[in-house]
């Protein structure tokens, strides 16, 4: 999403960065983890595999917050 955004800044002429491809990857990961517990919770899969794969979401939003603070602060 971010990409996007700054694609559109660049073509209305307007100050932008470049979204690093590790900032995309780590955005990719958390929806596609987001869409797999969608996918496991109208499986009904246990309980224990949904909270295991929450706390992995939980740990991959976080390294995505960290890596687009780094890249905010980049400016």
């Amino acid at each position: 999403m971010k990409k996007q955004t700054e694609l559109y800044k660049k073509m209305a002429g307007q100050p932008y960065k470049e979204v690093p491809q590790e900032l995309i990857n780590a955005e990719d990961a958390v929806n596609k983890k987001k869409r797999d517990i969608e996918l496991m919770k109208i499986r009904k899969v246990s309980d224990v595999e949904v909270s295991q794969a929450l706390a992995e979401l939980g740990r991959l939003e976080y390294a995505y917050r960290e890596l687009m603070r780094k890249w905010e602060a980049k400016t």
